[in-house]
């Protein structure tokens, strides 16, 4: 077969060989390398460095035989040269950061807001904030590698911030570095690329503390997750601590080798989950004591209700509630956030429960008859758990006022107003009756999913 050059001879190849091959390995691998010269059934090819012509050798050089036999009818042999004149580099390369000296790795890589101290610590999370500031204490020993994994928004890469604020507070001169599983992707292939393997290695193998987020998405990533294996090696034989985030168990993932997975679990490996309904609470406060907001406990109480999952998106919700008040001069209350966030809500599905599911529950708890409830009586001791049903039925369902008093005994609205403006104030001056009624909604939301 007539080869016009050897350029198209390389070009044929690699169009073969395209769909065998990974897309990124192609990309990184394959692409970059040009043929040069094709003399004396030698073909000789361009590559950036020697890295390059040795993994080409090792993985696809007896594939490349095959096609340019099928090609050329004829046995060539294959020769690399090294040379940084390629078409992919004749630009001149986006700077990489040198390797700096390790005292330089600043705090500005952590995120100032994520310490120990505005992480809100409930059952959901209480062993992984246990474990992290044992961590912090005592690096590298007891506790490491240590594994947190859990869903979006939970606080494991606020956890991780604070691991390394709390290291640079005791130690002035710890060597801390959070990244993310993609960042350390990219910074390896761009090693490669431009041939500067051993500044990536230096940077990322003499450090006291890595913190490496996201870890899922460089399992099976081959060649990075192999660094990244030798990365964790070196760091765990030098006993510095090694932190680990991912949106799953380590059991849960599809390592190209087993033996990263085995390593993610030499050390502790601790779950968040969702937070309860106190720690949503809690959560809230904080977030608004921090930026100076003032929300109403009936709003607080009505957020922790409907938003369940997601710490940021409760604490987002919060904040478009505040720029809302804020902008129009508009005070808080839970009619408005309803209306506001009638589609933010969705993120967790259904929030509403039954009213004879309430009327039950109050019921119970105050020891009052359900026909009561729905009586004209004026005892106190029916008034009140009346009361509180009307108010737990504006928060939990999305009926009116007119809907929640017909379902109450056939009540005017402003019945039900009155009762919403009274357990408000309740829950503003009194943190015990708060608790109850935090309890109520769990008890209600459990009966109601029965």
């Amino acid at each position: 077969m007539k080869i016009s050059s050897p350029e198209d001879l390389w070009g044929r190849v690699l169009s073969a060989l395209e769909p065998e091959v990974k897309k990124e390995d192609f990309e990184l691998w394959l692409k970059p390398v040009q043929a040069t010269t094709l003399e004396d059934r030698l073909l000789r090819l361009r590559v950036p460095n020697k890295f390059f012509s040795e993994h080409i050798r090792e993985r696809f050089q007896r594939r490349i035989e095959e096609l340019l036999r099928a090609e050329t009818g004829d046995d060539l042999a294959l020769e690399f040269a090294v040379t940084r004149d390629l078409q992919t580099a004749q630009r001149e390369p986006d700077p990489i950061e040198e390797v700096r000296p390790q005292s330089e790795f600043k705090l500005s890589e952590l995120n100032p807001r994520y310490t120990f101290s505005t992480f809100v610590v409930g059952a959901s999370n209480r062993f992984a904030h246990a474990t992290a500031e044992a961590v912090a204490r005592n690096p590298g020993r007891q506790f490491n590698p240590f594994f947190i994994y859990g869903g979006v928004g939970l606080g494991k890469t606020h956890l991780m911030h604070a691991i390394g604020h709390s290291m640079r507070k005791s130690h002035a001169h710890s060597r801390v570095l959070y990244t993310t599983s993609e960042q350390f992707v990219n910074e390896y292939i761009e090693s490669l690329r431009y041939d500067k393997p051993d500044a990536f290695r230096s940077k990322y193998r003499n450090l006291d503390c890595l913190l490496i987020d996201d870890i899922q998405f460089l399992v099976g990533k081959g060649r990075s997750e192999e660094e990244f294996f030798y990365t964790f090696n070196t760091l765990f034989d030098a006993h510095k601590q090694i932190v680990v985030a991912s949106d799953r168990a380590p059991k849960e993932m599809a390592a190209s080798e087993q033996r990263l997975i085995s390593r993610f679990e030499w050390g502790v490996v601790s779950d968040i989950r969702p937070p309860d309904l106190e720690t949503r609470i809690a959560i809230l406060r904080k977030k608004a004591d921090s930026e100076q907001i003032f929300v109403p406990d009936d709003v607080i109480l009505y957020l922790a209700t409907v938003i369940k999952s997601n710490i940021r998106e409760l604490e987002g919700a919060l904040i478009r509630l505040s720029a809302f008040a804020s902008l129009t001069d508009t005070p808080l209350s839970v009619d408005t956030a309803k209306e506001l966030l009638r589609d933010t809500l969705s993120i967790d599905g259904p929030v509403t429960v039954r009213v004879d599911t309430i009327l039950k529950v109050v019921a119970e708890k105050y020891a009052v008859d359900l026909r009561d409830m729905l009586s004209r009586s004026r005892r106190n001791e029916v008034v009140f758990p009346r009361q509180l049903g009307m108010y737990l039925a504006s928060i939990l369902t999305p009926l009116s006022t007119p809907e929640i008093g017909r379902s109450f005994g056939g009540r005017d609205h402003t019945t039900v107003i009155h009762a919403r403006d009274k357990i408000k104030k309740m829950l503003e001056k009194d943190p015990f009756f708060l608790e109850t009624v935090n309890k109520l909604i769990e008890r209600i939301k459990t009966v109601d999913n029965q």
